[in-house]
Order: structure tokens, then sequence, then C-alpha cells
């Protein structure tokens, strides 16, 4: 009896792939960043720029760590923003990868942090989780 066919190899999901450089216009005042991470089976993170007369609100910036905390700060480069011009970071969910950068920018921007009125992190001071604004559950 003849073997079977060996199953193609899968193409890499999106979320797989190295972190692009690249910062995309996703949609009028939307920009998409990737920001690198670490953990098993991802290779980024998506991280949002919503542009407004104010500056920008990003969404989930990514790992906590100095990795990413670089990336973050040169995709917003990129994008023609300091990290003093994000008026607000919102979390999507408490992943990690997604919240980890929160806490960070909003102690030296001066950021609301949105999040769901369950969320709670280590990530977050305790100043920065008093001022923090939550979605209703």
């Amino acid at each position: 009896m003849p073997s079977p066919p060996a199953a193609a190899p899968r193409p890499k999901k999106q979320e797989q792939e190295p972190a692009s450089t690249e910062v995309v216009e996703a949609a009028p005042g939307v920009l998409r960043m990737q920001l690198p991470i670490s953990m098993p089976g991802l290779g980024h993170v998506n991280m949002y720029g919503l542009t407004d007369d104010r500056g920008i609100a990003v969404v989930d910036p990514g790992l906590p760590g100095p990795q990413s905390w670089s990336a973050l700060k040169s995709r917003l480069k990129s994008a023609g923003y300091r990290l003093k011009d994000v008026h607000t970071v919102f979390v999507t969910h408490s992943h990690p990868d997604h919240f980890g950068g929160a806490g960070r920018i909003a102690s030296i921007s001066g950021a609301r942090v949105v999040t769901h009125a369950s969320f709670t992190t280590w990530s977050l001071s305790r100043r920065d989780r008093q001022r923090s604004e939550h979605l209703p559950a």
C-alpha cells in the first residue's frame, strides 16, 4: 500500500511573522504599528494609533520589556509623534502583549488609560490604576 502524500506545510499566520518596522495607515487616521514579542507562536503584536487634533491615542501598546518599548518609541517617531503626544491608551484585554506599555506611557505622557471595568494589572502603578477610566461591563 502506498504511503499517503505528505501534507504541505501550513503557511505562517500573520501574527507569527516578525514585526515589521513599517507604519501602515490602515484607514484614514488609523495607523498600524507592529511591535516585536517573544512569546511562543507569536512574532509581533499590532498596536494601533488613532490620530486626532490632540495628538494620538494608542491601542494595545505591547509588552513591558525593552525590545517592545524601543520599537514602540521608534514606530511613534516614524509616524511623526513623540511619547508626550499620546493622550489616551486603550487596552482591549488583559494579555501582557496588549497592556504591557500602558503604565509606562501614562507615567511619561500623562495619558489616560482606558480599560474594561474588571481589568487590573501589575503593569500599572497604583496612581495610574486610580487614574484609569473603565468601559462599562
